[in-house]
């Protein structure tokens, strides 16, 4: 995905700490990634805060296919150009928001490349068009891709952007998933069931931009 770019005028950091076999490679808080195959480029925020990773999503549809549950949706790259994509409806994740509302989202796996790393992780598909960010990148994700360096950007993605991060950076108010449904419990039709309350901890879905 191109060269490394250079982030700051002290020494390129790429592998400080090996962990067993594997070296650590140290993410900026903010990467380009692909998602899908074929890939879409867009920029991530590769958020700590955030238990599931999340991605924005446009004419979000639910359908059959052999049987099993598929989720059709538009997503937008960094030219803005539309590209639709299909994939097996995982879960339904009931969101909490700000203030006690909460909303049900569609749960995907998604093929995710991050520098050189190749994952396949689940995110939900929100509606995100105001964020600066299309993009979170989760816990899901970030324990297999390693730690992430918060006052450096795009360390192991090469961008045309500013390498250092803004010293401001707004932010969303923090949503927490707190339970789940069952995909065979949608009707294509109709708005996400109630899901099943389930008895695993909460997870925090989204934690701001």
């Amino acid at each position: 995905m191109g060269e490394v770019a250079a982030v700051s005028s002290e020494p390129e950091v790429r592998s400080a700490t090996r962990l067993g076999e594997r070296p650590t490679v140290i993410h900026g808080w903010v990467e380009w990634v692909e998602l899908c195959e074929p890939g879409v480029r867009v920029k991530a925020k590769l958020d700590t805060g955030a238990r599931t990773s999340s991605v924005h999503a446009e004419d979000v549809s639910l359908f059959e296919r052999d049987g099993v549950r598929w989720v059709r949706f538009h997503m937008v790259d960094a030219e803005e150009q539309r590209h639709m994509r299909e994939a097996p409806l995982e879960r339904v994740a009931r969101i909490k928001r700000p203030g006690g509302e909460s909303e049900s989202r569609y749960v995907v796996k998604l093929a995710l490349v991050v520098g050189e790393r190749r994952l396949m992780r689940e995110f939900t598909l929100n509606s995100r068009p105001n964020m600066i960010y299309p993009v979170l990148i989760g816990r899901n994700a970030l324990r297999d891709l390693g730690p992430v360096d918060s006052g450096r950007t795009f360390v192991v993605s090469s961008s045309g952007a500013a390498a250092v991060a803004p010293e401001d950076d707004p932010g969303e108010e923090d949503e927490v998933e707190d339970d789940e449904g069952e995909a065979a419990g949608l009707d294509e039709a109709a708005e996400p069931e109630e899901p099943v309350q389930d008895e695993q901890e909460p997870e925090d879905d989204e934690a701001g931009e």
